[in-house]
């Protein structure tokens, strides 16, 4: 099982460049990716939407990816006049035939120094390879972190359906005896009115009857029992099953609300809102799983 939260990261050395793969992602119901990569490597995030897409199925993955010179990969891009003049020559001479006031300062400076940095990184096809290499050991990172918790969240989910089914078993227990309870009720108040009640007496066994129809939760408690089974058996599958647990538990909360309707019983009752609350619970943690 794994979570939709994750963090990974990875750096490597291509020719002359540090290049650093950060991935984080968080919950979502679908797949969204969102990849931000030098303009000078744009072409390549269809094959970065490809490689992401082979490891995740569901969240919100951000994927970035910063190149940098070796000798800057600290302090940012260098400063390198021979290659900042001839760009600042050219700026001002823009300015003068556009007749726009041409203003030099400190923070035009670094944004050039940033623009020469990236367009002189190597093209796309020069970088793919060594660059896959990098990326596999930030999305290796990236998956470790899911993994661990997504045990953490599993651990927590295996207790709380274990509870669930025990409780099960109390609402099946408790079914068995409340129609005999309610006959036993009813033959008292006839007593308690002076009515002599013959409990074999076809009227007395007919309220029993529609009584007990109208209570059976037989199909209730099989259909919740198998849901139960089944949920235990997706947190012990290694594929996502974070939709399918999700639309399971849809499944479970019909049949509480159908049980809490029918149940004419005060500990059921009392079984299936500790029972709803416990499903509320676990369908916040299913928000996470992948």
């Amino acid at each position: 099982m794994k979570s939709m939260t994750g963090y990974g990261r990875a750096s490597g050395k291509i020719h002359s460049f540090a290049v650093v793969v950060e991935l984080s992602s968080v919950n979502r119901k679908n797949l969204d990716l969102q990849i931000n990569l030098p303009a000078f490597w744009k072409e390549g995030e269809r094959e970065i939407n490809q490689w992401l897409g082979e490891k995740v199925s569901r969240g919100t993955l951000v994927c970035q990816i910063h190149p940098e010179t070796m000798a800057s990969a600290e302090t940012g891009p260098v400063l390198e006049a021979s290659l900042l003049r001839p760009r600042l020559e050219s700026f001002r001479k823009l300015c003068a035939d556009l007749d726009i006031p041409c203003e030099m300062d400190a923070r035009l400076l670094w944004e050039m120094a940033n623009i020469a940095a990236e367009t002189a990184l190597p093209g796309w096809a020069d970088i793919v390879e060594a660059l896959r290499g990098i990326f596999d050991q930030a999305v290796k990172a990236f998956l470790e972190s899911r993994q661990r918790e997504g045990a953490t969240l599993r651990k927590d989910l295996v207790k709380r359906v274990e509870r669930l089914q025990s409780w099960l078993e109390e609402m099946e227990e408790e079914s068995q005896i409340t129609v005999p309870r309610y006959r036993e009720m009813l033959l008292q108040r006839l007593a308690k009115m002076d009515l002599s009640w013959d409990p074999e007496d076809e009227r007395v066994l007919r309220e029993v009857a529609v009584f007990a129809d109208r209570c059976d939760l037989t199909e209730e408690l099989v259909r919740l029992r198998s849901h139960w089974e089944l949920m235990a058996a997706y947190l012990d599958e290694t594929e996502p099953v974070g939709r399918r647990s999700d639309f399971l538990l849809q499944e479970i909360n019909r049949e509480y609300h159908t049980i809490g309707s029918k149940a004419n019983n005060v500990k059921i009752s009392r079984l299936v809102l500790e029972s709803k609350n416990e499903c509320e619970k676990i369908r916040e943690q299913i928000q996470n799983i992948e």
